[in-house]
């Protein structure tokens, strides 16, 4: 099974709870919600990037840690990526 395919189950399978993050960057606000970012992740990130983060998320689900914590710092990181992709 692909960690696209994994992703997409574990997502399903799980309750995320659902949040909009607010995220100062560059000096303007951007706001992304979980059912974003997960499509992102699932649709978007290369399969390197869904390996790391299938890898992380499992590691935190098997923990029984916060999940929306580590999807807060995704959301950042893809903010911060997609103003570099604009310049």
């Amino acid at each position: 099974m692909s960690s696209k395919e994994e992703l997409r189950r574990f997502f399903s399978e799980k309750q995320i709870r659902y949040e909009s993050y607010s995220i100062e960057h560059n000096g303007k606000t951007h706001f992304i919600d979980t059912d974003t970012l997960i499509d992102t992740i699932i649709n978007q990130a290369s399969e390197e990037e869904q390996g790391v983060i299938k890898a992380s998320l499992f590691q935190l689900d098997r923990r029984n840690l916060a999940l929306n914590d580590y999807l807060r710092l995704l959301a950042e990181e893809l903010i911060k990526n997609s103003d570099k992709k604009e310049d």
